[in-house]
């Protein structure tokens, strides 16, 4: 089992191998999944996809809800000052792209992909620096 920064670091890691792979363009995904591009990279793609379970995907949410409970003790929003509160929004930001992978990882792989490549990996590219140090 992995811990919530693991599966964070994972999820960065798999988009930006998936994203390099297809150039950063928008793809067809059953002709990439198909491709040379994607033999390339298919170990290495289908090892971090093990690597990551449904009951990972929770535990990094639950995590980061439990992170933003202690940012928040006892206040408000209103109550944290700048920093906390970029930490606050950040950890929502990885709650709502994790939620999202929940769903797009019980679809095809391409369906996946398109998620991690296309919505997930910009915000998790972003919130990660703030969010990982917050998860361990």
């Amino acid at each position: 089992m992995a811990t919530p920064a693991e599966t964070v670091e994972s999820l960065v890691k798999l988009g930006v191998i998936v994203h390099d792979a297809v150039g950063g363009k928008k793809v067809d995904w059953t002709t990439f999944l198909n491709s040379p591009d994607f033999n390339n990279v298919k170990i290495p793609v289908e090892g971090i996809l093990k690597s990551i379970s449904t009951q990972d995907v929770k535990n990094a949410i639950d995590a980061a809800s439990q992170k933003q409970a202690t940012l928040l003790g006892s206040g408000t929003l209103a109550d944290l000052p700048t920093d906390k509160l970029l930490q606050y929004s950040a950890l929502a930001r990885l709650k709502v792209q994790l939620a999202a992978n929940e769903a797009a990882h019980t679809e095809a792989l391409g369906s996946f992909l398109d998620w991690l490549t296309g919505s997930a990996l910009p915000v998790l590219l972003t919130v990660a620096p703030i969010v990982l140090p917050l998860l361990l």
